[in-house]
């Protein structure tokens, strides 16, 4: 894969990928740019500068690939990907991880203060009351059932 970006960005390609769809990557040093890269011809097709960060960047893609959801330490944004429109979402706290749901409709956000945060993906909405985490999250991820998250926290080691 060729970059075409500018100086302090990076690229990602997929190895073995016979699909050629855009992907969206966290780039920088500060993790400050963001870019959509076509892996067909290593060409940039949208970029953001998502300004200054403090922390180590995120990135989820909703299921059909046409929504990035990008945490920084300056925020949470959810990008478009075609029409390359950016949102800043509410979350008032550090982001300690961030997963969707199988059908990409629920974005589960761990902040440092600790709580869970639902966002719908398609409004940007919270869509419940923000839940209180016993202990900062370390990791999120998708569990089997609808409408669960499980929660790995470092202190002590559980998951919830």
């Amino acid at each position: 894969c060729r970059s075409v970006l500018g100086a302090g960005m990076a690229s990602l390609a997929l190895a073995g990928s016979a699909v050629a769809q855009p992907l969206a990557v966290p780039v920088g040093t500060r993790a400050t740019n963001t870019a959509v890269i076509n892996l067909a011809t290593g060409r940039t097709v949208n970029a953001w500068n998502l300004g200054t960060t403090t922390g180590e960047a995120r990135v989820v893609l909703t299921p059909d690939g046409a929504t990035a959801f990008v945490s920084t330490g300056g925020g949470l944004f959810r990008l478009r990907l075609a029409t390359a429109d950016i949102t800043a979402l509410p979350v008032g706290a550090s982001i300690d991880d961030l997963v969707l749901n199988a059908d990409g409709t629920r974005l589960y956000v761990a902040t440092t203060t600790p709580e869970l945060v639902v966002f719908d993906t398609g409004t940007g909405a919270e869509v419940s009351p923000r839940l209180p985490l016993a202990q900062p999250a370390t990791r999120l991820a998708r569990a089997p059932a609808a409408g669960q998250v499980l929660v790995l926290s470092a202190t002590p080691a559980t998951v919830t």
